[in-house]
């Protein structure tokens, strides 16, 4: 009796260890658990307030932003805040078809206002009452337009709204897609190749065609697009960079072209730094030609 009693005793405490051992065990996996979620919340709160951080030093606070309305759509206009920086590019590139992006010169720019996308072709219809674009589709940039047709886009509009609007300088535009004072990336958004498809519409990930505008990621200052879609029109008549200081500077006073940047749907990598410049003939139309609007701030 003593012997059974001592046996059952035994199987007992061996069974209280393992059932412990295994309480054991699942609590300190859960503290492991919680303590990696811990961290990696820690990690993505750090990276959002950085974020947050980063787009305040720029002076792109909420309050500095605004939705204008147009009878049926919106435009949201993006303040990018003025400052000094160095536009353009020496290294050399002879196989590149683009107009020359060198001499880098230092360019101080006032505030002003950009869109935060590329003009939809639901803003141009409502506007035009009609569409020139090929790939057809309300939230997809309006392509096939020419620099002389967005001028008369732009009156309209501007006689419809009250406003004030333009098509950006090609030195604003430079700024505002490397994200402004703050940054200057080599594509807007990232410095890396590899990283370039999560902010652009290209040949590598386009499939050969415009997509919806702000399906990408934005830049620092909020702007979609700026690289890659389509390429945007410019104010600026096409010329050689000057080689000195330039306050907001205006493009030469003539010229048979007009400035278009950013690259499009069907640029490749190589193609798509910010600093690449082309120009067309302001009546020249394309299914990659298309773009946003800017405003001065007062």
């Amino acid at each position: 009796m003593y012997f059974w009693f001592k046996i059952t005793i035994s199987k007992y405490l061996r069974f209280k260890r393992i059932v412990m051992n295994k309480i054991r065990l699942t609590f300190i996996c859960y503290s492991l658990v919680f303590q990696t979620y811990s961290q990696v919340n820690e990690v993505h709160k750090s990276q959002v307030n950085k974020q947050l951080q980063r787009v305040e030093v720029m002076g792109e606070k909420k309050s500095d932003n605004f939705n204008s309305k147009v009878s049926d759509f919106s435009i949201k206009l993006i303040k990018v805040k003025g400052g000094e920086f160095v536009m353009g590019d020496n290294n050399p590139r002879p196989l590149t078809p683009y107009f020359s992006d060198r001499p880098k010169h230092k360019v101080k720019l006032n505030d002003f206002y950009l869109a935060d996308t590329e003009v939809t072709q639901a803003m141009w219809k409502s506007i035009m009452n009609k569409n020139p674009s090929p790939f057809k589709g309300d939230n997809l940039p309006v392509c096939h337009v020419s620099w002389n047709i967005t001028q008369e886009f732009i009156s309209k509009l501007n006689q419809r709204s009250g406003k004030n609007y333009r098509l950006p300088t090609e030195a604003e535009w430079e700024y505002a897609a490397g994200g402004g004072i703050q940054n200057c990336s080599k594509f807007s958004g990232t410095n890396l190749d590899s990283e370039l498809a999560n902010y652009a519409w290209i040949f590598e990930n386009s499939e050969a065609k415009p997509h919806a505008v702000g399906t990408k990621m934005p830049n620092a200052l909020g702007l979609y697009d700026m690289t890659g879609n389509v390429w945007e029109w410019c104010s600026d008549y096409l010329g050689a960079y000057p080689s000195t200081p330039q306050l907001n500077p205006k493009g030469p006073s003539s010229s048979t072209r007009r400035v278009n940047r950013g690259g499009g749907w069907m640029s490749r990598i190589k193609g798509s730094n910010i600093t690449l410049r082309n120009g067309f003939a302001p009546d020249s139309s394309n299914s990659i030609f298309g773009f946003r609007l800017a405003m001065d701030a007062e």
